[in-house]
């Protein structure tokens, strides 16, 4: 008889309850299972990263900053303070988005080594998206430029919505790309 394996699920923590015994080929099948299912996680991490970048500088950006008018003007200390908040959070857009698309590329590449066709339709499709969509266009060229360039937001302005009663207000920043250093 060959070795034997358990099934087992975890308890409150501290006890574990044996649900199955399972001979060797079972064992295999499952553990490769649990490899596909983490690969997609690994693959999938760093469309999980670029999703909290642009969620953390639309927050950013989207916070109530009606603090910074009530004051009537910014130093130049505290101007520089948002100035590098906005370009370090939307470097962190940039830089997940290139990751993203070269990890997508990479896990493209281990598939067709393991003779996967994939690569080709994957090629295919991503040289459309680029060639079809201005969106990817304008974010792959804005992050080479801001790599190898200068900071991408050169300036802000505050969007200033106020309420029905008028004595409320908020204040959102609105990050501008200077075309003209672009």
């Amino acid at each position: 008889m060959g070795a034997e394996y358990q099934v087992i699920i975890p308890d409150s923590g501290t006890a574990s309850e044996i649900i199955e015994r399972i001979d060797e080929s079972k064992y295999l099948c499952i553990k490769r299972h649990c490899q596909i299912i983490n690969e997609f996680f690994e693959d999938y991490l760093g469309y999980w990263i670029l999703e909290g970048n642009i969620d953390s500088f639309y927050r950013y950006t989207s916070y109530d900053h009606s603090k910074i008018l009530l004051k009537r003007s910014l130093s130049e200390t505290e101007h520089e303070r948002v100035r590098i908040q906005l370009n370090r959070k939307f470097l962190n857009i940039l830089s997940s988005f290139r990751s993203f698309i070269d990890h997508a590329d990479t896990a493209v590449a281990r598939q067709a080594a393991k003779g996967d066709d994939i690569s080709k339709i994957f090629k295919l499709a991503q040289a459309k998206e680029f060639d079809s969509n201005l969106y990817y266009r304008f974010i792959w060229d804005l992050r080479n430029y801001a790599q190898h360039c200068t900071l991408p937001i050169n300036n802000y302005g505050i969007d200033i919505k106020s309420s029905k009663n008028k004595l409320k207000f908020k204040a959102n920043l609105v990050p501008f790309l200077e075309t003209a250093h672009l």
